[in-house]
């Protein structure tokens, strides 16, 4: 049968997630809607205070969990404008109206409501000062004692803070919703005192409250008194403390002493009655006058007294202990402790009061389960938080919210398949759980179940169009498919609905850059700017994309900005520093960096920038670059055939004495088609943020007529997943030149300079350049500047015009300088060998031999790979069940878990990426690159007592590397070799066996380390399989009719290199039968599958079989009276397959060599007879073999073929024997049965 039937496998695109699928107009309610509803309907009954309040309380959380926030904010306008509701249970229905419509984008009505509240939003403060220790509390500092004193604060004044000088400042608008975030104007925030000072201005004297939520111990003081003190060690949270005040008639001093430890530095502050109800005449000042004299506070205090102020926490407190043994009682107070926090972090009367409601609940009462699940929810202890959602389950099953968090455990601790049965729980019980759903997708997309992943998204798609949860989650998955157009849709219907949605903003913004549309990009920062005013970060955002693409003037208004928010964060400073070196304004960017250095003495960004503008005022690479104009003048008359031409491709390295190094790339192309102004309109350098430092020095356009344009847009995108960008990231920069023309000559000159703090590899340096590409270069020049005393190695570049001379400075600085010129392009063909071996490059290195390098590596990486107690636990768990003798099976139980239970990213493994993380972490995230996947399986094998070695490799589709010189550079993956096995092990094929090494790793130059000789280690090649470890075998039984159509019965089995393809591709049990009849449809139009049943789909060491049933239209054609019947179907043959050009200039790499046997058992219909049978075919070559014979059994004709290709890589001189070989497969292949009418049926 043809190589397609031979794999039963054509992979295909998938159809659009969300093409042809309409929103529903009513989806059902959720659980969490329903919940809207009871607590309406409890709402506008008769309620008390403190239940009314908890179910605000509950409101407020539900504002994230439901689509339909116009119903929330109905239901809570009843509270908030209730005349008989406490004043409490107003106040924090008002905030959370404020919030509501914030989030919807109605800025206006958001604000009404938060005036109504008296929040305090402006105010000055100072610091921060030391708190170290908690020490802080109780040091009186000099700001403290002037206020006290009734001084006005001089805002001129400096104060010795914690880590620079401070004064007193006016507090910006970073408080637009009541919540004072310090954390974004006071540098440092951690460990810190501030001092808060505001004006109340009552129109009268009047009893009140001050409602305060701090970030820790505080202190208040009202016109010189002390009104409030808490030693308690909290996060702020709104209305906290409740603090009785008289307020006297004109201006009120307030001061509040904030003392940070731990978590957020901000606070609440609002003035109330002393139910916490607005009062009236009331106006919160940043200054006003001192205050009233002492005299009169003095009269005042001795007039009345101060107010009683009794909270609902309070009254919840007091039922509780009035009803010892009530669990609803318990309950209502567990909720609002943990709202309110109160108390110090250490006391936990929150998980006290839900304990003591668990204990108090009878056995099976659903109240239990609820007080369990806020049990889990206040707990710190993963471990016990387990088990309380365990046992909340236990009591109710159907506990939707435990099922849910659950889930949510087991998927942050790396156990998706544990997490996956929770969600499906979960959503038997609400199958509209947006939340489970979620959960559901992403455990899916985790255990590589990209098929079903995209359906529940899909699903959640059609259901909730309108809940942001799904819309960030659609547009993610569409990210992750490239799909770039859907994604921004999908967004910005999320940010037309929730304006104020920050995550979905921040996804718009990834999504516009990675598209290029720069402009949107920063429309949309700015207006993320102005619904949080209080992001320092977004106004560095915008400030370094406009920096970057040629927008000074805005980048520099935003990096004022941002200083002016927050005048002691380094870090702007820093960022303007970059903006200034970018512009070639090396006066304004020292300047900066002494600030910076001021603000941030230990940051070793700053120190390097420092040391570079000391020690490279000029650019290192100006001596050896090309001017525009020159290489213009002196350009000849264009080549024929080809789209553009490089007049100059040049690399300057500078090594430094550590082994780091700066490369400026210098590109100099002319346009010559419009195929190739497309090429060149957008050219990109990646980098790694934090190691690298990329910057670009010229971009511009020179046009026929002489004149010279700079580009038009300059944009980053990140080349790492979102997931794993806390831990990695990988970005490139990109240049556009939208109005490229013929004719137009393209000059980018960028420079990348390593800037980590040190290199961890040493003094090591190893580079490998192309001097030769798909374009003619007019002159290549790669030129490096060494270090003295610096040895370095380099292989012999291959090209016809090429110099090479070392020069030596008076400093002992050494140049190596290599000229290349006339070098002609590759042209390129399918099924070439990767570059290095089609391309002349240059290898340069300070290392000669691979016996150095492995020693010197694997020193490097040896103290990573020890295993902990737990992760030797955990190896033997795996092979529990095997004897110590099967080592195979030992070995693939280890494999198949490091494949499976540990996630791949495809992480950049250059000279930055060559260590991997420690076993133990690897194992603790439960994701890794290559390095770490294979590193993990070294350490869990060696736990066992199995040898292996670990491998550094160089894939296939670059090309085989010679062995002078030797370094890692070549290097872009990791495997392990188990030598007692003779297995390669790829710890990054997630469907692959161990017997089913990926083809990308079959025939590449690797370095075998060994870790008890590393001297000993060997730069090899990886053996090529041969066809029989690959093997496919089909057989089919067809029964024909006389009017042409069929039906068959079949099998099929497929060992080695296949298989994954198999496993990946029907990973999904209710699409296999779709894909299988995708995958035949080539070779017989109109298949029908009826059915198919699959195994070895999920166990990596058992060959994929089916058995299968099918509907075939169109087996056979009339010919007239006869029936023409073509066995090996319609599809593509051999030759146009494997060998589509009539000659090569290049080897030809085919994935691996196979055997495929196809036996087909074709039942004649009655009255019909195969008369004339085709010919048997024999054929035997250097390339392989096909054997293929027919024959009479019975009523049936068996044909029997066996096709193999033994070779996996054709030299272009045997190509034209190999093609011809191909051919007559093809010939004998594509012989028809003709099935004619037998004598009777003719007689008839």
């Amino acid at each position: 049968m043809r190589a397609a039937l031979a794999c039963l496998l054509s992979l295909w695109v998938a159809l659009p997630l969300y093409a042809g699928n309409t929103p529903a107009l009513q989806p059902p309610p959720s659980a969490a809607e329903r919940e809207v509803e009871a607590i309406a309907e409890a709402l506008s009954g008769t309620i008390g205070d403190v239940e009314a309040l908890t179910l605000v309380f509950r409101l407020r959380e539900l504002v994230n969990k439901v689509s339909d926030l116009a119903r929330l904010r109905e239901v809570l306008l009843g509270p908030a404008l209730s005349r008989h509701m406490h004043g409490e249970v107003k106040a924090l229905a008002r905030l959370t109206l404020a919030e509501i419509e914030w989030r919807r984008g109605r800025r206006p009505k958001a604000q009404r409501w938060i005036r109504g509240l008296d929040l305090l939003t402006q105010a000055l403060f100072v610091g921060p000062f030391d708190n170290t220790g908690g020490g802080g509390f109780d040091t009186v500092f000099p700001p403290e004692e002037e206020v006290l004193r009734g001084e006005e604060p001089d805002l001129s004044v400096e104060y010795e803070g914690k880590a620079h000088p401070v004064h007193w400042r006016r507090l910006p608008p970073v408080a637009p919703l009541g919540y004072v975030d310090l954390d974004s104007v006071v540098t440092p925030s951690d460990e810190v005192v501030v001092y808060v000072r505001a004006v109340i201005h009552s129109s009268e004297s009047q009893s009140a409250s001050l409602r305060l939520g701090t970030p820790g111990p505080s202190r208040a003081w009202l016109n010189g008194r002390q009104v409030f003190e808490t030693s308690a060690n909290h996060p702020p949270r709104f209305d906290q403390h409740a603090v009785p005040i008289r307020l006297l008639e004109g201006d009120n001093v307030l001061l509040l002493k904030l003392c940070q430890r731990e978590g957020a530095l901000g606070f609440y502050l609002r003035v109330a009655d002393p139910d916490g109800a607005p009062l009236r005449g009331i106006r919160l000042l940043e200054t006003g006058g001192a205050g009233p004299s002492p005299g009169a506070r003095v009269v005042h205090e001795r007039r009345r007294a101060l107010p009683r102020v009794h909270t609902l926490l309070e009254r919840a407190r007091h039922a509780a202990e009035r009803a010892p043994k009530s669990a609803a009682a318990a309950l209502r107070l567990a909720r609002l402790l943990g709202a309110r926090y109160p108390f110090d972090r250490t006391e936990e009367q929150h998980l006290e009061a839900a304990r003591r409601a668990a204990k108090l609940a009878a056995p099976d009462d659903p109240l239990r389960a609820d007080a369990l699940y806020l049990v889990a929810r206040f707990e710190t202890d993963p471990n016990r938080r387990r088990l309380a959602l365990e046992e909340a389950i236990q009591v109710n099953p159907r506990h939707l919210r435990a099922l849910e968090a659950l889930g949510a455990h087991h998927l942050a601790r790396g156990r998706p398949r544990e997490a996956l049965g929770y969600f499906e729980r979960a959503l038997e019980v609400d199958p509209n759980a947006v939340d489970a759903a979620l959960g559901r997708a992403d455990a899916l997309g985790i255990l590589s179940f990209p098929e079903d992943e995209r359906r529940v998204v899909e699903r959640l798609y059609e259901t909730r169009p309108s809940d942001p949860r799904v819309l960030r989650r659609a547009a993610w998955l569409e990210r992750s498919r490239s799909r770039l157009d859907q994604a921004e849709a999908i967004l910005r219907v999320g940010t037309g609905l929730f304006p104020g949605d920050r995550r979905l903003r921040d996804g718009l913004v990834a999504v516009l850059l990675q598209r290029g549309k720069l402009e949107d990009a920063l429309s949309e920062l700015k207006l993320q700017a102005e619904f949080f005013p209080d992001s320092v970060w977004t106004r560095l955002r915008i400030a370094d994309l406009a920096s970057t693409n040629g927008r000074p003037e805005v980048a520099e208004a935003e990096y004022a900005a941002a200083i002016r928010l927050a005048p002691d964060l380094g870090e702007s400073y820093l960022r303007r520093a970059r903006h200034w070196l970018r512009r070639g304004d090396t006066l304004h960017a020292r300047e900066d960096l002494a600030t910076a250095g001021r603000l941030m003495p230990q940051n070793p960004e700053v120190t390097r920038l420092k040391d570079l503008l000391e020690e490279d005022k000029e650019d290192f690479s100006m001596p050896y670059r090309a001017g525009l104009e020159e290489l213009v003048a002196a350009a000849g008359p264009a080549p024929e055939g080809v789209d553009a031409r490089t007049l100059f491709d040049g690399t300057f390295v500078k090594v430094h004495k550590n082994g780091l190094a700066s490369r400026v790339v210098q590109q100099v192309h002319q346009v010559l088609t419009e195929r190739g102004a497309e090429r060149l309109r957008a050219l990109s350098q990646a980098y790694t943020p934090g190691d690298q430092e990329l910057r670009v020095l010229e971009a511009r356009v020179r046009k026929p007529d002489g004149q010279v344009l700079q580009a038009r847009s300059e944009s980053e995108r990140s080349l790492s997943e979102p997931w794993y960008r806390l831990y990695y990231d990988r970005r490139a920069r990109l240049i556009r030149f939208p109005d490229l023309e013929p004719g137009d000559v393209v000059e980018v000159v960028w420079r990348v300079d390593d800037v980590a703090a040190e290199n961890i590899f040493g003094d090591y340096f190893g580079d490998l350049t192309y001097l030769q590409g798909t374009a003619p270069i007019d002159h290549a020049r790669y030129v490096l500047i060494g270090p003295k005393g610096r040895r370095f190695f380099f292989n012999e570049v291959k090209l016809p015009r090429i110099s090479h001379r070392v020069e030596q400075r008076p400093d002992g600085t050494q140049v190596l300088l290599w000229d290349a010129y006339e070098v002609p392009r590759i042209v390129t063909e399918p099924g070439m060998p990767g570059w290095s071996e089609v391309a002349a490059y240059l290898h340069v290195s300070t290392y000669e031999s691979w016996a150095e390098v492995a020693e010197w590596w694997w020193s490097l990486v040896r103290d990573q790979l020890v295993p902990p107690q737990a992760l030797e636990d955990l190896a033997h768990r795996l092979v529990a069940d095997l004897p110590d003798a099967d080592l195979k099976h030992r070995v693939a139980a280890i494999h198949n878990y490091v494949v499976r239970a540990t996630r791949y990213v495809g992480l950049e493994f250059g000279i930055h990426g060559f260590k991997p993380y420690r076993v133990d972490q690897i194992y603790e995230r439960r994701f890794g690159d290559c390095k770490d996947k294979a590193s993990l399986m070294y350490a869990l094998l060696r736990a066992v007592g199995i040898e292996s070695k670990l491998v550094l490799l160089r894939m296939r589709r670059l090309g085989r590397i010679s062995k002078f010189p030797a370094s890692l550079a070549v290097f872009n993956h990791a495997i392990l070799y188990v030598p007692a096995l003779d297995l390669w092990l790829d710890g990054t094929a997630e469907f692959s066996g161990t017997t089913e090494l990926p083809p990308q790793d079959r025939g590449a130059s690797v370095l075998v380390v060994d870790p008890k000789a590393p001297g000993q280690s060997v730069f090899t090649t990886v053996p090529e399989p041969s066809a029989s470890a690959n093997v496919s075998e089909t057989r089919l039984s067809v029964a024909v009719t006389p009017d042409g159509t069929a039906t068959a019965e079949g099998h099929f089995e497929v060992r080695g290199a296949a298989a994954p393809d198999y496993r990946r591709a029907f990973q999904t049990k209710e699409d296999r039968s779709k894909r299988f009849e995708q995958s035949l449809s080539r070779l017989f139009p109109g298949v029908r599958v009826r059915s198919l049943e699959m195994e070895g789909i999920d166990d990596l060491e058992t060959p994929v079989r089916a058995d299968f049933s099918l509907e075939l239209p169109r087996f056979a054609v009339r010919q007239g009276q006869a029936l023409q019947i073509d066995p090996f179907g319609e599809g593509r043959g051999y030759a146009e397959r494997y060998a589509p050009l009539s000659k090569r200039r290049f080897d030809l790499l085919l994935d691996y060599p196979f055997t495929s046997r196809t036996q087909m058992q074709i039942t004649v219909p009655a009255g019909y007879e195969a008369l004339d049978l085709p010919k048997d075919t024999e054929l035997e070559t250097p390339h392989g073999r096909l054997s293929l014979s027919w024959r009479r059994d019975g009523d049936r004709v068996v044909v029997e073929s066996t096709v193999v290709l033994s070779q996996s890589r054709i030299p272009p001189g045997e190509y034209a024997s190999f093609r011809t070989f191909l051919g007559r497969i093809d010939q004998a292949l594509d012989q028809k049965l003709v099935l004619r009418p037998s004598a009777a049926r003719r007689r008839r």
